[in-house]
């Protein structure tokens, strides 16, 4: 709102408010006489220099004498705004193909085949070779049997022996009084490497002749391992129930040596039934 307020000077109401102070209805009236003799004279809306003097007041300009309030505190955060469109870019190059788990080739697994020396249908033949350990009298060196080839290389050597040296021996089937194994008393044993495609997983159970529903038997035996009370330890291998010798090896040079296992029962033994004591322990030898 804009309030107009005329004066006639000489008359100039006082005081540091005068402006913001109400007139007297009689000084309204006479400034209302002049403004509209004013307007006649000039046919309109006049402003007057020297005696009279028009001045507009704005309601606004009151806020000018105010005092400036202190700054208000920052506002809260405002909301996330919404997801942005999913950018543009160049595809990747493929990569190199993966290898095919179900092509046979790509996966297998290798086993030996103790007291043979090829392998069954279900695998190829790598090597075949003869079986070898440490002697029966000894009690250094590893417990676990080693099927060396029949044709070694060697890097640098040293001839002759010397006695901070592991030795290695051929190892004999030591067989008394049972028939599937009797011709092969003595004689030294041999073996075959065998690799199996398409399977990945080799397991060998004792005490079994079948595999779990699955798997592929590759082979069943007898339990075989160093004697009881000799000093050398050897670890259980499965002898293939239809072993062979090596021909012209029936010397008995006592070297590594390998028994039948039975189970026993009693204190400490087995459970009896279902194991029965002096019976000798299966084996099969099994792939997935």
């Amino acid at each position: 709102m804009v309030l107009k307020v005329h004066w006639v000077e000489g008359r100039r109401p006082q005081g540091r408010n005068s402006l913001m102070s109400p007139m007297k209805s009689t000084d309204i009236e006479r400034n209302e006489d002049l403004h509209d003799r004013d307007k006649r004279q000039s046919g309109g809306d006049i402003d007057v220099s020297g005696t009279q003097q028009q001045h507009t007041i704005d309601s606004s300009s009151c806020a000018q004498d105010s005092l400036r309030g202190r700054d208000g505190r920052d506002g809260r955060d405002g909301r996330d705004g919404e997801i942005g469109q999913k950018g543009e870019g160049e595809k990747g190059n493929a990569g190199s193909p993966g290898r095919d788990a179900t092509d046979p080739g790509s996966v297998g697994t290798t086993y030996f085949r103790w007291g043979r020396t090829t392998c069954p249908s279900t695998s190829q033949l790598i090597y075949e070779g003869i079986v070898s350990g440490g002697h029966y009298t000894h009690k250094g060196g590893a417990v676990n049997y080693l099927c060396l080839p029949l044709d070694p290389e060697d890097l640098q050597v040293e001839a002759g022996t010397a006695g901070s040296r592991q030795y290695l021996y051929t190892t004999e089937y030591e067989i008394n009084n049972f028939a599937p194994f009797s011709h092969l008393h003595d004689h030294d044993v041999p073996c075959a490497v065998c690799r199996v495609t398409g399977r990945s997983t080799l397991l060998m159970i004792p005490a079994k002749t079948t595999c779990p529903s699955n798997w592929t038997s590759e082979y069943r035996g007898y339990m075989m391992t160093a004697h009881h009370d000799h000093i050398h330890q050897t670890e259980y291998v499965c002898v293939d129930e239809n072993a062979e010798a090596r021909s012209g090896t029936a010397v008995g040079t006592d070297g590594a040596l390998m028994y039948l296992v039975e189970a026993t029962c009693g204190t400490h033994g087995l459970p009896c039934l279902p194991y029965v004591a002096g019976n000798e322990l299966a084996c099969v030898v099994c792939t997935i």
